[in-house]
């Protein structure tokens, strides 16, 4: 741990430092704070006073909200049932927690969910960190309807486990870049057309990773699209490339599940519409670079064509067009 100019301790591996919601080194504050924020109810210190601090960074987007937590010393707390979906992530420490009737444990890299309206009791180890996803219902049910080109057969159903599946090693990764990703967008990311689309990509893994699928309606293999519905969805991509690209809207116009159209596109194209998107915005950003004077900056033709991490941009630029973005700036002004 280190020390901020607060004199408070932060943790080295923050996140969301943009976005601060506590920094306290007093329970009964902290306890305060997360009534407000929360709801939290019942706190309870369970090791050292003296080494109690918390720091706390919480940001609510679009359809997620992410919350970084590390506490100082063992705690115990209690929350409401909430109209949210949840995915604890723990980064060091360990805990575990109780909701509806089930006690799930979980340490470092391991990560839990729980389901909306179960109140929970939470038991933090001293020195526990974690990420902590928030997904309300509606998303939720939007997404999965959108994913099934109707509504599920059974209402949406999710429950509380500690499971290192596939689905949540990859829900992991998207959580984590969302979170480290934040700061890179500004003050305001959930503006961002491609931050929009991180977030409904973290909603979809969160659905594959958790969803109880009583009815197989998950397993049950798509139907295939028609080729005019490939055509029709690359149409509105190139059509719509500086908007948030939104899968409920692709499954709108085309009349068929989320899953079909990304199987047609792997079979028809060999890639999916989310790769033609980022292709095409990077067909943009070289066009804009190529016919650039002495006032256009690489910095300002990424963020107009919906990249905010200029690090990725320039890999995906070169990795697409043999060059980095600032080479072809170059040339343009040669000429």
């Amino acid at each position: 741990m280190r020390h901020s100019n607060s004199g408070q301790q932060r943790p080295l591996d923050s996140y969301l430092e943009r976005f601060p919601a506590i920094r306290s080194r007093s329970p009964e504050a902290t306890a305060h704070k997360l009534f407000e924020l929360h709801g939290a109810r019942h706190f309870r210190l369970k090791g050292s006073a003296s080494d109690f601090f918390a720091h706390i960074n919480h940001k609510q987007f679009n359809d997620i909200a992410l919350c970084y937590c590390a506490f100082g010393s063992a705690i115990e707390v209690d929350f409401p049932g909430t109209e949210c979906a949840r995915q604890k992530f723990c980064i060091s420490g360990h805990a575990s927690l109780r909701s509806g009737g089930t006690e799930v444990a979980f340490a470092v890299n391991e990560s839990v969910s729980i389901p909306p309206h179960h109140p929970l009791r939470l038991r933090l180890s001293d020195g526990f960190q974690q990420i902590v996803l928030r997904i309300d219902e509606a998303p939720l049910a939007r997404r999965l309807a959108a994913l099934l080109g109707d509504e599920p057969a059974k209402p949406l159903q999710i429950v509380a486990k500690n499971d290192a599946n596939q689905g949540h090693e990859l829900l992991r990764r998207l959580v984590f870049l969302a979170a480290r990703e934040s700061d890179a967008f500004g003050e305001a990311p959930e503006f961002s057309p491609s931050f929009r689309e991180l977030e409904q990509a973290i909603v979809i893994a969160f659905l594959f990773a958790n969803y109880s699928d009583p009815a197989g309606d998950l397993a049950t293999p798509p139907k295939e699209s028609a080729p005019w519905q490939v055509r029709l969805v690359e149409d509105y991509i190139a059509a719509n490339w500086d908007k948030p690209i939104d899968i409920a809207t692709l499954v709108g116009i085309t009349g068929t599940s989320a899953r079909s159209i990304f199987q047609s596109f792997s079979r028809a194209r060999n890639y999916s519409p989310m790769l033609f998107l980022k292709r095409t915005r990077l067909e943009q950003a070289k066009s804009r670079l190529q016919s650039g004077d002495a006032q256009t900056s690489v910095t300002g033709i990424a963020y107009a064509c919906g990249f905010h991490n200029l690090g990725h941009f320039a890999r995906d630029y070169r990795a697409a067009f043999g060059e980095l973005p600032s080479e072809t700036l170059r040339k343009a002004r040669r000429i």
